[in-house]
């Protein structure tokens, strides 16, 4: 996969004809709903996973050169997944360039749309899970040996049940502060918990099967690897949730949630049903970055690992399995 700047557009277009050995060119713009790819929420469910199911039904890999706008430091995860023929552009590069590729004789442009929730009232909007689940599928095969060896490594060492994972938002990338920036802030700076730590140690000592983990640089195989594990996952509102599309059917979400106007109250919720997972959400007092009811966390925690231990709901299928399985349907 290659990468360029305005400057180097034209020259870098005539290279990868030559180089895939292709006469045609794709100009492919995702349009995501109501934010920007370069944050995880919108890149994976407003870019990668629809980019993925696109691919998938549309099998143009091998006969195009696929022209896409950057996603800023998010595009590790496309790297990531090696996809052949994916020309990256900057985003004002990628705008200006559309016209003279859809009037060319080599080049054709066409639009699809993100599968996130953007400015539809909430109440009328519903995930389009059967389209998410060919990009997730699409994802996880292209990332499968890698998966594989991340879910592996991972569960030697998180082998007590219910596994417990609690999501803590980290620092965010130095290109989030800077003028190349879409739309500034991630991660920590976009909200917190201020008694994480406090909460950390009453989830550690209550459960053997407790991790507290951080995933602002982690590989996209690692995060499908421990959400995939997780029987519980506890996680302030923000783009790590976006991660319930990895979790099994049946797990659980305990999402803390600030009241404040920014907060969607149904995002992820929904994602979860759509997913199968049950889901419960908690109040975080104050605002954005005040402290979790660390009391009402831990009850909802031990009410969810009492309910699949009743239910026997401890067993991990395997993945590709399951992947098999929707092919063949």
């Amino acid at each position: 996969m290659n990468r360029f700047n305005v400057d180097q557009t034209a020259p870098a277009i005539e290279l990868l004809r030559a180089e895939q050995r292709t006469n045609r060119l794709l100009h492919l713009s995702i349009q995501t709903s109501g934010g920007s790819c370069e944050h995880y929420y919108h890149f994976l469910l407003g870019y990668l996973l629809p980019l993925a199911a696109f691919l998938a039904q549309r099998n143009l890999v091998s006969e195009h050169v696929i022209m896409l706008r950057s996603c800023g430091p998010l595009d590790r995860i496309l790297r990531e997944i090696e996809v052949p023929s994916l020309l990256l552009c900057e985003r004002d590069t990628f705008r200006a360039i559309k016209d003279r590729i859809a009037h060319s004789s080599w080049g054709q442009t066409e639009e699809i749309k993100g599968f996130d929730i953007g400015t539809m009232p909430e109440e009328l909007f519903r995930y389009e899970i059967d389209r998410i689940r060919v990009g997730i599928d699409f994802v996880r095969l292209r990332l499968a040996r890698a998966i594989a060896l991340a879910t592996s490594k991972v569960g030697a060492a998180w082998n007590e049940r219910p596994r417990i994972l609690l999501i803590e938002r980290g620092e965010a990338d130095p290109y989030y502060c800077s003028s190349l920036a879409e739309h500034g802030n991630s991660a920590s700076q976009r909200r917190s918990i201020a008694n994480h730590g406090l909460l950390t140690e009453t989830l550690t000592a209550t459960h053997s099967g407790f991790k507290n983990m951080q995933f602002e640089t982690t590989s996209l195989a690692e995060q499908i690897a421990w959400f995939g594990l997780a029987d519980i996952v506890v996680a302030q509102y923000g783009a790590a949730l976006t991660n319930i599309v990895w979790m099994r059917p049946g797990s659980h979400v305990i999402e803390i949630a600030p009241n404040t106007k920014n907060v969607s109250k149904t995002v992820f919720k929904k994602l979860a049903q759509a997913c199968a997972i049950s889901y419960a959400r908690l109040g975080q007092d104050v605002d954005q970055f005040g402290p979790a009811p660390i009391s009402a966390v831990a009850d909802r925690v031990a009410a969810a690992a009492e309910r699949m231990r009743k239910e026997h709901a401890f067993a991990d299928e395997d993945t590709n399995r399951v992947i098999e399985r929707r092919l063949a349907s």
